[in-house]
């Protein structure tokens, strides 16, 4: 798919003319940047990257779904929201060429959408397919055993307090309270 891809983007580049020359003073001025690209190849390559992102989200939320990792599992989320974030910059970018033929007043405003979409998509990807391996050199995954210890004394402190009104001498020292004890908990997690 990728080569045909590229076929075709390569081929429609060369037999579709220039909106205007290197000559001409706009394009050497620099005016030209906020009117709207229009050109066959940019349909084809959003095509192929839209299905590409669409493969992605596909399988990045299979395998999240059966990561033992946490960070593996974290990165492979990451990578679907930046995909999503990739398919937005596609949705983006065929409106923004909609826009700057009809309203080509509105191009620049447009443009910086899918600037934004294309800038988030790259960093929730590049995040999430590194995270794994940076991440436990940053203490990643201690924090988030540490938090699955809060969570889990958080869910089991009804039962814990229960069972303490009813048997006392189970606690070595009294039931932590306020702050101190919320503050002892985390610590302690």
């Amino acid at each position: 798919a990728l080569a045909v891809t590229v076929t075709a983007m390569v081929a429609l580049f060369a037999v579709t003319p220039p909106a205007a020359g290197l000559a001409e003073p706009r394009v050497r001025g620099g005016e030209y940047y906020g009117e709207p690209f229009d050109a066959p190849f940019l349909y084809v390559y959003l095509a192929y990257l839209g299905w590409s992102l669409v493969q992605v989200v596909i399988l990045a939320s299979r395998y999240a779904r059966i990561a033992h990792r946490p960070l593996l599992r974290l990165g492979l989320r990451l990578i679907v929201v930046g995909s999503l974030c990739g398919l937005a910059y596609v949705t983006a970018k065929l409106v923004a060429v909609a826009v700057g033929l009809l309203r080509p007043d509105w191009a620049l405003a447009a443009d910086a959408l899918v600037v934004l979409a294309f800038t988030t998509s790259i960093l929730l990807v590049l995040i999430g397919s590194t995270l794994p391996s940076w991440g436990p050199m940053v203490g990643l995954d201690r924090l988030w055993e540490w938090a699955g210890a809060l969570r889990d004394y958080r869910r089991l402190h009804p039962l814990w307090r229960r069972i303490h009104k009813v048997l006392p001498q189970i606690a070595l020292l009294p039931p932590p309270t306020g702050l101190r004890g919320a503050l002892a908990v985390a610590r302690d997690a």
